[in-house]
């Protein structure tokens, strides 16, 4: 299958190739007569050729577009199975693992007074921010 495939790649680049030389040689009355035989006029040419070329950027985009959600996708999917286990934890060993990242960076971590009432949505952003800045891993080890 990869053979005929790459047979069929060969001979389209030799196709292109013989007709780059083809027009190579042509004169540009001789184009031109053939845009004129082939298409009616210079302008349906263009017209088709504009076509042609704005399909295929369509398309190239619509693929980047597919590639790039895909990445997003399986980029997201590690993330979240990569950092399940840290944010698991309950709330009391979140705050140990903070209380720890804290004390292993000489206290340098600061958070707004909130009288300790952190809710689990603020303690699971510190520990992200921790894991981002590389203070803890995945498991809330501090590094």
């Amino acid at each position: 299958m990869a053979d005929k495939t790459i047979d069929k790649a060969k001979e389209a680049d030799n196709l292109l190739r013989i007709l780059g030389e083809n027009l190579e040689h042509m004169s540009d009355d001789e184009l031109l007569a053939e845009a004129v035989d082939d298409f009616g006029s210079v302008d349906a040419m263009v017209s088709a050729f504009d076509g042609i070329v704005s399909k295929a950027a369509a398309e190239a985009r619509r693929n980047r577009l597919t590639a790039a959600r895909s990445g997003y996708q399986a980029t997201r999917e590690q993330q979240q199975t990569a950092e399940g286990r840290v944010f698991q934890f309950s709330s009391t060993h979140k705050r140990a693992v903070i209380a720890r990242a804290n004390d292993m960076r000489h206290g340098q971590i600061t958070m707004a007074a909130r009288n300790e009432q952190d809710s689990e949505a603020d303690l699971d952003k510190i520990i992200q921010d921790l894991i981002d800045l590389g203070a803890i891993d995945q498991e809330g080890n501090p590094k």
